[in-house]
């Protein structure tokens, strides 16, 4: 049932592209690692999904967002990239930069999602009332600010109330504390897999080197949903003096040859 009101919602708006992304962020007082799979999946089933950079600069600092890529409705538009490209300046600080993307996305967002609940309101109507919201925005933003590493996080989440699709948004700079260590963490996206494994397996996951536990959880995401989210993985991590490098993997990159 599910598959055929997605192929409705698409006969009707044409191609539209959702991530179903999953987001990883650790933090300690050296750096600041954010680390995302690379599948995008249109709402047509029959469809192939598509492979797409998740990771964006925005001025000094890098952001991900899980959640919905670009979509029109009605008169409605939504598109990621150009919020991204229209509020992220070079000389913002981690708030202002947050507080930019977060006030135009929380506006284009509440207009698409008023569009397609005027369309297609018993389809939009059970996704916000489902436990796992698959059209929620997760942005993570990271970077090093005074030469200290961080990580911001701001959710834009539907739910149903008397009928009516409403949104609640919410921001922090307080992030999870692992129990074992002073590492922060966050996470973005649809998936259950990750967040079970660091609450309740912690000593699974390598978290001596934060490249390599951001690596680790994402990989272990893709096995657990492959029709969902997949490779290659992208991590980018920015040190307390600004430094910043990327790392690529493959399914046949091992975690054991991340520095």
């Amino acid at each position: 049932m599910r598959k055929l009101l997605a192929g409705l919602l698409v006969f009707t708006f044409g191609p539209q592209l959702v991530n179903a992304t999953t987001l990883v962020a650790f933090r300690n007082s050296k750096s600041v690692v954010l680390a995302a799979d690379s599948k995008i999946l249109p709402f047509k089933s029959s469809a192939q999904p598509a492979t797409q950079s998740k990771i964006s600069r925005c001025g000094k600092y890098f952001v991900a967002v899980a959640g919905i890529t670009r979509m029109t409705a009605a008169n409605a538009r939504f598109n990621l990239g150009e919020i991204l490209a229209g509020s992220c300046k070079t000389q913002q600080t981690p708030v202002q930069a947050m507080n930019a993307i977060a006030k135009r996305m929380e506006a284009d967002y509440a207009k698409i999602l008023a569009a397609l609940t005027l369309v297609e309101p018993s389809y939009i109507r059970a996704l916000a009332a489902a436990e796992e919201k698959d059209i929620a925005e997760n942005i993570i933003l990271v970077g090093s600010a005074k030469g200290i590493p961080f990580i911001l996080t701001y959710n834009l989440v539907p739910y149903l109330e008397a009928g009516n699709v409403l949104i609640r948004s919410s921001g922090s700079n307080r992030n999870n504390r692992l129990k074992t260590d002073v590492i922060e963490y966050a996470y973005g996206g649809v998936f259950k897999d990750v967040r079970l494994l660091v609450d309740n397996h912690v000593k699974d996951v390598p978290t001596g080197n934060l490249v390599r536990a951001a690596h680790f959880l994402v990989d272990y995401q893709i096995s657990k949903t492959p029709e969902a989210s997949g490779y290659p993985i992208e991590i980018v991590e920015i040190t307390a003096k600004g430094r910043v490098s990327f790392t690529y993997c493959d399914p046949r990159c091992s975690p054991k040859k991340i520095t």
